[in-house]
């Protein structure tokens, strides 16, 4: 083919493609093509029919030679999302439609001044949906899933279920799920329901099942499974990646085990300030530096929260201290930048009569954000109601979101913001409060 050919053939893609409005880009050449045949044109003398190039065809290949980049870039981005933001999304919770409680779950999606959408889960399925988890890239959806056959009457974590699994789905935008990508079962045995934990490049998810960790795949579903020597007891027993996804903090009783994906423990740093419980709400600072816990006695109560170097020095406490107040700490949790903690606190007032009897009685239970070096604090004064918890930040690290028997709120870090309740009245909460998750969407 000579190169007159190959321009006039060229030339009749670009006219054609413009004539169609630009509505099938398969067909026009490639936006390589167009600025090569631009650049050899430009540089001889044209043989075409059609004569030399006008201005207006300079003009409209020009614009074609945009549309074919934007294209490009939007076609890549339905296949990844590109870095810029993440921004909030939708926030999926478990729960139970009103009225209903101590029974299976399912997972909904609510959003602001919009009724709460179950996305998983039907009812009477029999299976309960537990701790949702939106990947870090906003892709995809984990959660934990087992088989009731009976109301149950204590709370979720304490079920006895069995057929237990960790199920990763895929999502949109709008919160809908796709078919099943993987289903990971955890054998015969009854007990909770595993709680899944996104690792931050969104390829793998780690859970606890008894005292094991298992780090599973989160497009193969090909697990590994690494025993822990755990003591029994009911403690919560949690875990944390790190940010660059190498290793997970595990939580121990009376430390914090930093464990490497081949399985092999990289070190184990003392908990202090408290009596041999299993440390809470574990989190990594910017660049997996140092790591944020909860402290706790042997029933589990949340003695201090600490902040500590990765390799295990220079411990500091970040929670205030009280004469009057008995206080306890729940739900420490590190900003999407690593900068800073909030963590919730509750407070009584106790005192004794002449006998020695002693009586407390509650006091206001602050939201508290500091620096991860105890400056720059800002104390949220809400309380709405029973049973806080769940506590997060927002994926752009503007809001905190949380629940409560009242539902699902947010709030932005400034006095005297006004809690945002999304969804109000909808969803029975009594047994799921901390189980919710904002979902990253990226610009």
């Amino acid at each position: 083919m000579t190169e007159e050919v190959r321009d006039d053939m060229i030339d009749r893609q670009i006219q054609d493609f413009l004539a169609s409005q630009a509505t099938e880009i398969a067909g026009a050449p490639s936006a390589i093509q167009v600025a090569a045949h631009i650049a050899a044109r430009a540089n001889r003398r044209p043989t075409s029919t059609w004569g030399a190039p006008s201005f207006a065809w300079i003009v409209l290949t020009g614009l074609l030679l945009a549309a074919l980049v934007g294209a490009a870039l939007v076609g890549a981005s339905l296949f990844r999302k590109p870095p810029g933001g993440p921004f909030n999304g939708l926030i999926a919770v478990s729960a139970n439609p009103p009225g209903m409680a101590g029974v299976a779950g399912d997972i909904y999606v609510v959003a602001r001044d919009e009724a709460a959408r179950r996305i998983i889960g039907s009812d009477g399925d029999g299976i309960a949906q537990a701790c949702p988890r939106f990947s870090p890239d906003g892709l995809s959806l984990a959660f934990g899933e087992a088989r009731s056959s009976a109301d149950v009457t204590t709370f979720r974590g304490e079920w006895p279920v069995s057929d237990r699994a960790v199920a990763v789905v895929g999502v949109d935008g709008h919160g809908d799920p796709s078919p099943s990508v993987v289903r990971v079962t955890v054998g015969d045995t009854t007990g909770p329901i595993p709680c899944p934990e996104w690792s931050p490049n969104s390829e793998y998810v780690a859970f606890r099942v008894d005292y094991d960790l298992w780090i599973a795949d989160a497009s193969s579903g090909a697990f590994q499974v690494i025993p822990l020597n755990a003591e029994p007891g009911s403690e919560r027993k949690e875990l944390e990646w790190s940010r660059d996804s190498s290793m997970i903090a595990v939580s121990e009783p009376g430390q914090i085990l930093l464990i490497n994906l081949d399985g092999d423990t990289r070190s184990a740093i003392p908990a202090i300030g408290g009596a041999g419980g299993a440390p809470l709400s574990i989190g990594w600072t910017a660049d997996d530096q140092k790591i944020i816990y909860i402290s706790t006695d042997r029933p589990g109560d949340g003695l201090a929260v600490v902040v500590v170097n990765a390799d295990g020095r220079n411990a500091l406490q970040l929670s205030p201290t009280s004469d009057e107040l008995q206080l306890r700490f729940y739900d420490a949790v590190v900003s999407p930048a690593g900068d800073r903690v909030a963590f919730a606190v509750g407070a009584s007032r106790c005192s004794a009569d002449a006998d020695g009897n002693e009586s407390c009685s509650g006091a206001p239970q602050p939201i508290i954000a500091m620096g991860i070096d105890g400056s720059n604090v800002i104390e949220l004064p809400i309380s709405l109601g029973f049973g806080r918890s769940g506590l997060q930040w927002s994926p752009d690290g503007g809001q905190l979101l949380y629940s409560s028997l009242e539902g699902v709120t947010s709030t932005l870090l400034t006095l005297g913001a006004e809690p945002v309740i999304y969804s109000p009245n909808e969803l029975n909460l009594e047994w799921s409060r901390p189980e919710l998750t904002w979902q990253p969407t990226y610009e």
